[in-house]
């Protein structure tokens, strides 16, 4: 129960900042910062401590190196590289992965070989 009330309120967090309806604090900061200058600068505030306090929490929980394997999967990071050696491994099943294929050096988008059988147990032909 724990982990989806911090999962609701992340997403509320999330939502509250910006979403694509006219009911977040991007668009009415926007809208009133000349009328309501001081309140738009207190919910920012509030805003803001929250994802301190998210930021805070996912530091302690993978720490600042987990957080950097995760960062930017289209960039040079695990997620990334996990999602090209997947292109590459199932062999470019379809044209959205075929472009991961090709980003890999000396990789083909071969077509899927036949298993071979597996050896006989026996004794060694080496002697």
């Amino acid at each position: 129960m724990g982990f989806i009330l911090r999962w609701l309120a992340a997403l509320g967090l999330l939502s509250a900042t910006f979403n694509p309806t006219e009911w977040n604090y991007v668009s009415w900061a926007q809208a009133n910062w000349g009328e309501q200058m001081a309140l738009t600068v207190l919910l920012g505030l509030l805003l803001m401590v929250g994802y301190i306090i998210y930021l805070r929490a996912t530091l302690r929980s993978i720490g600042l190196f987990g957080m950097l394997l995760g960062a930017r999967p289209r960039k040079r990071t695990a997620l990334g590289a996990l999602r090209l050696w997947l292109a590459h491994a199932r062999q470019c099943p379809n044209k959205h992965m075929a472009r991961h294929c090709r980003a890999l050096p000396r990789a083909r988008c071969r077509p899927q070989l036949e298993p071979r059988a597996p050896r006989a147990f026996g004794p060694s032909r080496h002697g």
